[in-house]
């Protein structure tokens, strides 16, 4: 436990990083043609994600948590629209999932004072 303490900032930060890497990384593959995040809303949630970092690099812990939430509307509706179609998923879709995981629960994590 000591050492998720330790490291909370880095999940905070990791997983803005992880989510904007993967909204450039192929979304989903259809008919032989792949398309990114970017290219839709991914736009918003890559700012949600900055404005999120900046605030945890700020340790503005629980204000980070309203760009977070609004990253994660934006990536629940356009991802429940891509799991009810027929296409291929790609690994953008899991690796933006995995970071928005740990910038929900960087603010959770308490701190040693």
């Amino acid at each position: 436990m000591d050492t998720l303490i330790k490291y909370r900032k880095y999940i905070g930060l990791g997983g803005c990083l992880l989510a904007i890497i993967g909204c450039f990384l192929p979304w989903a593959t259809a008919l032989g043609y792949s398309v990114s995040f970017v290219d839709g809303d991914g736009k918003y949630l890559i700012i949600a994600t900055v404005v999120s970092a900046i605030l945890i690099y700020l340790k503005k812990d629980k204000i980070s948590l309203i760009p977070t939430i609004i990253a994660v509307v934006i990536y629940l509706k356009d991802a429940l629209n891509t799991f009810s179609s027929n296409v291929s998923l790609g690994l953008g879709i899991f690796l933006i999932l995995i970071g928005l995981v740990g910038m929900v629960i960087y603010p959770f994590i308490k701190e040693n004072n």
